[in-house]
């Protein structure tokens, strides 16, 4: 009797670690995840805001061009 006691409390102790590890990866694996996620969330805020410049910058040419080939216009209507 005492020893079947003895094995049920091994066995009780080992399933308690055992319980202990697995909760133990699981909230390395959530907090790797949430990591991940934000990671995630910068690259497309940064990706987004480069996207948005890169917009900018072909608008401002855009319209240094356009302003460029009015100003040669004008000079060649002044010439004449």
């Amino acid at each position: 009797m005492q020893k079947e006691e003895g094995r049920r409390k091994k066995e009780e102790g080992r399933r308690k670690k055992e319980e202990g590890r697995r909760k133990k990866e699981e909230g390395r694996r959530k907090k790797e995840e949430g990591r991940k996620k934000k990671e995630e969330g910068r690259r497309k805020k940064e990706e987004g805001r480069r996207k948005k410049e890169e917009g900018r910058r072909k608008k401002e040419e855009g319209r240094r061009k356009k302003e460029e080939g009015r100003r040669k216009k004008e000079e060649r209507r002044k010439k004449k």
